[in-house]
């Protein structure tokens, strides 16, 4: 057995491990954010964040069940294995899909509806969905015969410029959503302190959306930097399929940021409504109505239109109120 072949079957063994670590981030969070989910989720309206939050979460463990039977254990022969190669890949675009919307509506609702966020912030989520969804297609898988086992793996990439145009356009709607956050929660945080005020929700937003930016820049350039500079050759040209880790973290941050909001909303109804009561000028009125606003982003049918608005914020983030349980 020569060097090459010893190199390969080598990287074969460790993109199984590389699954098992994306599997295990998965199942682990969902485990120990469990009961969050129920009180937060399940018994809590059905929301378009709602929506999200099942998708994103339940459709991507789902799919990895066939992504680890075909890797650790392929049935069929070459055929079926020709037909599984871009399966892993979609689901990604899929989730990319998921988190990106949830991003923009974010955006959309932080900025108050204004429009020119969503004709900056859509055109970029087609593209690199698109983009990505051209990538994919660029894999070619065969099985590897070890034993009595058979494991269905990427072996081949006919281009990696998809990838790297993947991944500056992916970066770039990452950089806007980011700098929209930044922007947005520093001006809220001024205007809050000048008024004496402090807002969990605000705090909360800066430090999610700031740990998901950070977390998958890092990320994303380590897994597509092999793109750029192949010293490995095998490694370099299935990098773009081996984006387990990568799609395991952003659907976990995107669980998180959901159930963080939720938990967040609960508090602001147990304790935040009479401190709120407290501010009696139509200013400070409308950025705790505003910031309110932000945490839901599913409720189109309610909106504050001026001053004289006195929607809870439980119907925006769509958790029940301590008044409609009663």
């Amino acid at each position: 057995m020569d060097v090459n072949t010893i190199s390969f079957i080598t990287a074969v063994w460790a993109l199984h491990y590389y699954l098992l670590v994306a599997v295990v981030i998965l199942c682990y969070d969902h485990i120990i954010t469990f009961g969050q989910e129920v009180q937060l989720i399940w018994k809590q309206k059905f929301t378009f964040t709602t929506l999200l939050f099942i998708l994103n979460r339940y459709f991507t463990e789902l799919a990895y069940v066939p992504t680890v039977l075909f890797l650790f254990n392929s049935p069929g022969g070459m055929q079926v294995c020709s037909s599984f190669a871009h399966y892993p890949g979609s689901v990604g675009v899929f989730s990319q899909a998921v988190i990106s919307a949830f991003l923009v509506m974010r955006s959309y609702a932080l900025l108050r509806r204004q429009l020119w966020v969503l004709l900056v912030t859509i055109p970029l989520l087609i593209v690199s969905v698109g983009v990505t969804a051209w990538a994919i297609v660029q894999v070619e898988t065969a099985n590897i015969v070890f034993g009595e086992q058979m494991s269905c793996v990427p072996v081949k990439m006919l281009s990696l410029n998809p990838f790297r145009a993947s991944w500056l356009v992916h970066t770039l709607f990452d950089t806007i959503v980011f700098a929209i956050t930044v922007w947005k929660t520093y001006q809220w945080q001024r205007q809050q302190y000048q008024l004496g005020i402090r807002s969990r929700i605000v705090e909360l937003i800066l430090r999610d959306g700031s740990l998901y930016y950070v977390i998958m820049a890092v990320v994303n350039l380590f897994n597509f930097l092999p793109t750029w500079f192949p010293s490995n050759e095998y490694f370099a040209a299935t990098s773009g399929n081996k984006s387990e880790i990568p799609h395991a973290l952003s659907v976990t941050l995107l669980s998180r940021m959901i159930l963080n909001l939720r938990q967040a909303a609960v508090e602001d109804d147990r304790g935040s409504n009479a401190d709120a009561t407290q501010v009696s000028t139509q200013r400070s009125e409308s950025i705790i109505y505003e910031d309110r606003e932000s945490c839901e982003l599913g409720e189109d049918h309610l909106s504050l239109e001026g001053s004289e608005s006195t929607e809870s914020f439980p119907s925006f983030i769509g958790v029940n109120s301590r008044e409609q349980r009663e």
